[in-house]
């Protein structure tokens, strides 16, 4: 905060801060963002909402089947990167075998870079025809420990303990890969984040209502990849009494897994994201009744806990009843009415609706994720090398800059004549 008053910000308008879930951040008693909020009353925290995505999947594939499948898949990395032999034969062999592809080689699994584990697993399932002849190959090495290695995991890609749970992560989480991807962009609002994640839930609901039908179809595709490798989909077997297994009762192997792992994975997924999200959604139920699109249907109640919390930046707030009834009317004779506080801000004349203006350019301010100033961290790690550790801050500053916002165009000669005004200015 000091940094931000000797830069001449006015903190006052401060009117949002986003962190992660750490407890230095987020501590309702002894957090950062507590500490602000004393000050700054307006300054509500936010957990960025690319962290509660992340939150999400991690507890959801926390399911013993689940975890089991993510951990092999790393392991399957790792087996194939730690030797260059083996990274080509692999490479080589997609070649060979898939021809159509376009990729030639396995995604890591990373845990802090949330799109490279949606990525990771999906590039599996379509690479999965070309390992398999890749571990056949590498089973008859003359390499002691790459021929061991190659026939365990060979053993372990084959199984339908494996194979099923690979498949129902790739189509639930081909679902939420744009969700991911969105909540990293830099342009998106709070809002905006909110009404994908209802799309998304929408589509997980319907998925869980017809799940005879939807497991149906992704047992198929199992059934095929075994086929291929001359396996069988055997039903395990079912004790009276079992703690350490999942132990539905089942007449069929499909009906088995469709219990036993579709069914929690997906209900789990479901309850994660809902509530990992609802605090998103409770911070911005009173401000988004000024967008567009919601506002022909909200009342006065709905808004006034919004207008009254906001009071202190507002133009005149003893005029927004009316002006907000203003507002209805204008959007109510409109056919296309903007869904997102951005598009709402652009179709608001600030001579006409001041007060209006001023509510959806704090919802548009609202931080909705971190991701974006937590590139800069990937930045400083590759500019800040041991080759460059005696850097000064202006030029280590002025690179990170020039890396992450490598869209606008620098011109040499531009800059050094604005350093030389500057200086002739100050002396």
């Amino acid at each position: 905060m000091g940094c931000l008053q000797k830069n001449s910000i006015h903190c006052q308008f401060l009117v949002g801060q986003g962190y992660d879930g750490a407890s230095a951040m987020s501590g309702y008693l002894h957090g950062a963002q507590e500490y602000i909020k004393k000050d700054f009353p307006m300054a509500l925290y936010v957990h960025c909402s690319a962290h509660s995505l992340n939150l999400a999947l991690a507890n959801a594939c926390s399911l013993p089947s689940i975890r089991n499948c993510i951990s092999t898949i790393q392991t399957f990395g790792t087996f194939f990167r730690s030797s260059a032999q083996r990274s080509e034969l692999l490479r080589t062999t997609i070649i060979e075998t898939l021809s159509e592809t376009r990729h030639t080689t396995l995604v890591a699994l990373c845990e802090t870079r949330w799109v490279y584990k949606h990525e990771s697993v999906m590039r599996f399932k379509e690479l999965y025809p070309a390992i398999i002849v890749a571990l056949e190959k590498l089973e008859s090495s003359i390499n002691k420990e790459t021929a061991q290695k190659s026939c365990q995991l060979l053993s372990t890609i084959k199984d339908a303990k494996f194979v099923i749970p690979l498949v129902i992560i790739e189509n639930i989480f081909s679902y939420i890969l744009t969700l991911c991807k969105q909540l990293q962009t830099i342009n998106a609002d709070l809002v905006e984040a909110c009404n994908h994640v209802d799309d998304v839930l929408a589509v997980l609901d319907e998925m869980r209502e017809n799940n005879k039908q939807h497991f149906s179809d992704l047992f198929s595709v199992v059934a095929i990849m075994l086929n291929k490798n001359k396996e069988d989909i055997v039903l395990p077997r079912i004790a009276n009494k079992q703690t350490h297994r999942s132990n539905v009762p089942s007449h069929s192997s499909e009906e088995y897994y469709n219990f036993n792992i579709f069914l929690p994975f997906l209900d789990y997924i479901r309850s994660q994201l809902c509530d990992r999200f609802q605090k998103h959604k409770s911070l911005i139920s009173s401000l988004q009744q000024i967008i567009p699109s919601k506002c022909i249907i909200a009342t006065n109640e709905e808004i006034n806990d919004c207008v009254n919390f906001y009071s202190q930046i507002l133009i005149e707030p003893n005029a927004f009843k009316a002006e907000f009834a203003i507002w209805k009317t204008k959007w109510l004779k409109e056919g296309s009415r903007p869904k997102t506080a951005i598009a709402g801000l652009d179709n608001c004349n600030p001579l006409l609706f001041p007060n209006i203006r001023k509510l959806l350019q704090v919802l548009v301010t609202m931080p909705m994720s971190t991701a974006t100033p937590e590139r800069t961290f990937s930045s400083l790690k590759r500019l800040k090398t041991y080759l460059r550790n005696s850097t000064g801050e202006t030029r280590l500053n002025g690179l990170a800059l020039m890396s992450v916002h490598r869209d606008i165009n620098v011109d040499p000669e531009e800059k050094y004549l604005a350093v030389e005004d500057y200086s002739v200015h100050c002396v």
